[in-house]
């Protein structure tokens, strides 16, 4: 298959560009300036229509970051924005979302860390990576699946490139800022050294480090420069290294281009008067959205303390809901400095409560009993709890509301207060929690319409209490064991290295795509394989298919070294004091419904391989405790046959028929007992890619036979199994009549482009339209069964650690995993009664490897 394309544009350096590069003054009939915004539509428009990406997130810079923390004067030498950018800068975003653009704007946060963040994580033999900006920092990412695209000078700069232009490749780029520093963003550098003189010193000694070793001997004035600045050097480099582990909740399907939100974008072309691009956008004639009409007015709430008021605001707690927003010292984020309290059924009452030791002895019980709203409740009831305030549960929460009226969507303060009551007013202390409740007022009703009240307070709701103790909980870690493999795997490098370079008869930089294209093509004569606008690859397909031992030692040196920094370097960063890693689920983040896991993310540690499960080796059960996982077998697939309603998948099941062999002798027109182990995993192949659509092509490319077979494979499938080519069919036209997809429970998902003339995006529409009702389904089963885990673990020591995907991981005494295996298998197989029956493995080990 082709490899997709991610564009990550650099938002706020376009926006910058699109006001400067329209000279006319551009104005509304009631004088708001618009040409920022009509340049920047243009800009992101055509970068679309000639490039057609597949994945594009617009990256905005959000407050000041860490560097003007650690180098007060960073970009301070820069002239303030020109009050006509800055009144025209609060509406790119919501046009760019309306618009159906992933949109990236984490708090105190640049666009630069961001934009590596996501490059990194993403880029692959399977995902073409392209950083839209002309920034040079950018330069240091740039590798055989990472390169830059400068609309501003038109060309794009991959690795030959950025050596030709900086005279270092782009793994130097950061020792070449480091020494000659960054005017454009007031970052200091070597005095007398240029450019030049940098990059001829980095081509001479090697590395940063190696120049600045080497200073006394460089002599002069210029070795005196070096020897002066170390710190300097020190701190340069810190402001030049873009940083590419932010924990930012996006998976790559979030970067997908969605459907535009037709009404609101009606909405604003209409009112910033650009009629060319109402047309253009296909919105003519689109009724604009009506503004939302809450009404909400904040007022100024009540300062409370002393024990008399607290006493009463304790016993107001008791009487209903409550919305309550925390403000924490900003000295100390860990520290509760103030909680701001209002009422759904005292309209316009709200509190302000200081909180100190008296607060939490007069408040802390009630609270620990209340019926909370909160916006994030996840984060507020860890919060609290740390303060010694044993929250138990929500009854609402804003964002996992908004999270179920607009999957597919950002959930963001803003972004949830925008959809429920329009621009939102600019909040001062103490109004947040007013806003809580108007927020929750508002969706209600939506709830309500879209039958999703039983899927937030019976699933969502309850499953936040949940999370927050997995979260607090956390897994062990061996980083004995797991340094043990890092030594082996870096042993098992340098022997690939050393074989490659014997094979080549000579070294060179393996990280290098340059120098090893040249190998490969100029020095072995190998077929050049695809090409890219970079040059020629060397990424993994490529490799895959040279027929040559050389590249199949450069693969496996790769997924090592791969293997090595994703996860064995850097998980022991991610250790708590408790000598435990505590990973945070997201319920906001997946459109599906799953969750989502991050910093560190424990639901990608690989499982089919060799090196991948022995990671999972290095967590470790605590002394006196082993680990139970219990798992969900097929679910997916029963699923499917639940869904088919009849037919010979879900008798199988019923049956309890190994479902790929059967597929195997239908497909294949032979005995079960005949069925060969090849022709099992190309039936099994196939029963897991229908569900997520694939074509022939795909399952060719997987099995390694040609087209033509796959093709008949699969007309055999559909020829034996109709009932599943008719509800794929049924999934399909739903979504086209509807607009969105569902699953068992309720739960929906918007289907982008379903209905687009663009066989490409259709196809993808209609993928999410097969998946969704049986995906989104599993991860509301597997929920479901979550939520009433905690009568299972009543009275025991167990501790429910994972959620991963399918499976959940407890930490239990040896003397209970028999019993609690039972009842967590009894539970989990009962948790829906579906036309076949659910099944769940339960394993037990003192490893998590060993468990599952």
């Amino acid at each position: 298959m082709p490899r997709q394309k991610l564009f990550l544009v650099d938002a706020s350096n376009h926006a910058y560009r699109a006001y400067h590069a329209i000279q006319s003054d551009m104005r509304t009939p009631d004088g708001f300036p618009t040409r920022a915004i009509y340049g920047f539509m243009r800009i992101i428009l055509n970068l679309r229509q000639q490039y057609k990406p597949d994945y594009i997130a617009l990256v905005f810079d959000n407050g000041l970051s860490f560097r003007n923390t650690i180098y007060p004067d960073y970009k301070g030498q820069r002239p303030d924005m020109p009050e006509d950018l800055r009144r025209q800068w609060p509406e790119l975003l919501p046009i760019a979302r309306a618009s159906g653009y992933a949109v990236v704007d984490e708090p105190d946060t640049e666009a630069d860390d961001m934009i590596g963040t996501l490059a990194v994580r993403y880029a692959s033999a399977d995902v073409e990576v392209k950083i839209v900006s002309g920034d040079k920092d950018f330069c240091q990412l740039v590798n055989e699946n990472i390169s830059i695209l400068d609309l501003k000078e038109g060309r794009e700069l991959g690795v030959k490139e950025v050596e030709e232009r900086w005279g270092v490749p782009p793994d130097r780029i950061i020792d070449l800022l480091s020494l000659m520093g960054d005017a454009s963003d007031n970052v200091p550098g070597v005095p007398g050294v240029g450019e030049k003189k940098a990059a001829q010193f980095l081509q001479k000694y090697g590395s940063l480090a190696g120049v600045m070793a080497h200073a006394r001997t460089i002599g002069g004035k210029t070795g005196q420069s070096l020897v002066d600045s170390v710190a300097v050097v020190a701190l340069a480099k810190q402001l030049v290294t873009i940083k590419t582990d932010m924990p930012l909740a996006l998976s790559l399907e979030d970067l997908r281009p969605g459907p535009a939100d037709r009404a609101d974008l009606a909405a604003r072309l209409t009112r910033f008067n650009f009629k060319g691009l109402i047309r253009e956008l296909g919105v003519e004639g689109v009724a604009p959205a009506a503004a939302p009409t809450s009404g909400f007015r904040p007022v100024a709430p009540v300062t409370v303390w002393g024990p008399g008021p607290l006493g009463a605001l304790a016993k107001r707690l008791r009487e209903g809901d409550t919305a309550i927003h925390l403000y924490m010292d900003e000295a100390d984020s860990t520290q509760i400095q103030a909680i701001n309290l209002a009422w759904p059924h005292h309209p316009g009452a709200s509190a302000m409560v200081p909180w100190d030791e008296e607060a939490q002895a007069l408040l802390g019980p009630a609270l620990a009993t209340a019926a909370l709203v909160a916006f994030d409740s996840k984060s507020v009831m860890k919060r609290l709890r740390r303060a010694g305030v044993p929250v138990g549960g929500v009854t609402g929460d804003p964002q996992l509301a908004d999270y179920l009226l607009a999957p597919d969507q950002r959930h963001e303060w803003k972004d949830v207060a925008e959809r429920a009551i329009g621009a939102p007013p600019v909040l001062s202390r103490g109004e947040h929690a007013q806003l809580t409740v108007e927020m929750a007022r508002v969706q209600a009703p939506a709830l309500r319409e879209q039958s999703l009240t039983a899927v937030l307070e019976q699933i969502e709701l309850p499953l936040v209490p949940i999370l927050a103790g997995m979260e607090e909980v956390g897994i062990p870690l061996d980083t004995g064991e797991l340094g043990g493999i890092g030594q082996e795997l870096e042993g098992r490098m340098q022997t690939l290295a050393a074989e490659i370079h014997g094979l080549a008869g000579r070294e060179f930089n393996l990280n290098s795509t340059q120098q090893v294209a040249a190998l490969l093509y100029d020095e072995l004569g190998l077929s050049a394989g695809r090409k890219t606008k970079s040059g020629r690859s060397t990424d993994a397909e490529t490799l895959e298919r040279l027929d040559h031992p050389i590249a199949r030692a450069l693969l496996s040196w790769r997924e090592l070294s791969k293997l090595k920094s994703t996860y064995i370097d850097a998980l022991p960063r991610t250790i708590g004091a408790d000598g435990r890693v505590h990973t945070t689920f997201a319920q906001t983040v997946a459109a599906t419904g799953r969750l989502s896991s991050a910093d560190p993310n424990l639901q990608n540690i690989p499982i089919r391989t060799e090196e991948g499960r022995r990671i999972r080796h290095c967590f470790v059960a605590a002394p006196g405790t082993i680990f139970l996982s219990a798992d969900y077998s097929q679910i997916e697939l029963r699923l499917l046959a639940h869904f088919c309603g009849e037919g010979p998948l879900l008798e199988s099941f019923v049956r309890g028929e190994d479902i790929h062999r059967r597929t195997a002798s239908e497909i294949f027109s032979t005995a079960l007992d005949l069925v060969t182990p090849e022709q099992r995993r190309a039936a099994k192949a196939i029963n897991f890619g229908i569900i997520y659509g694939m074509g022939a092509t795909r399952l060719a490319d997987e099995l390694g036979v040609p087209r033509a077979d796959a093709q008949r494979y699969m007309d055999g499938y559909f020829a034996r199994q109709p009932q599943v080519k008719v509800f794929m069919d049924r999934c399909i036209q739903q979504a086209r009549d509807l607009g969105w997809s569902q699953t068992l429970y309720g739960r929906r998902r918007p289907v982008a482009g379903i209905t687009a003339s663009n066989p490409m995006d259709r196809a993808a529409g209609e993928r999410i339209a097969m998946n969704t009702p049986i995906q989104g389904t599993a991860a509301d089963l597997i929920k479901m069964a979550m939520v009433k885990l905690p009568g299972v673990l009543a009275g025991s020591r167990a501790r429910l650690l994972l959620q991963v995907h399918d499976e959940l991981l407890f930490e239990v005494p040896p003397s209970e995993a028999e019993e609690l295996g039972r009842r967590v298998r009894e539970l989990m197989e009962g948790v829906a009664s579906l036309r076949v029956p659910l099944k769940v493995e339960v394993g037990t080990g003192a490893t998590w490897d060993s468990a599952h």
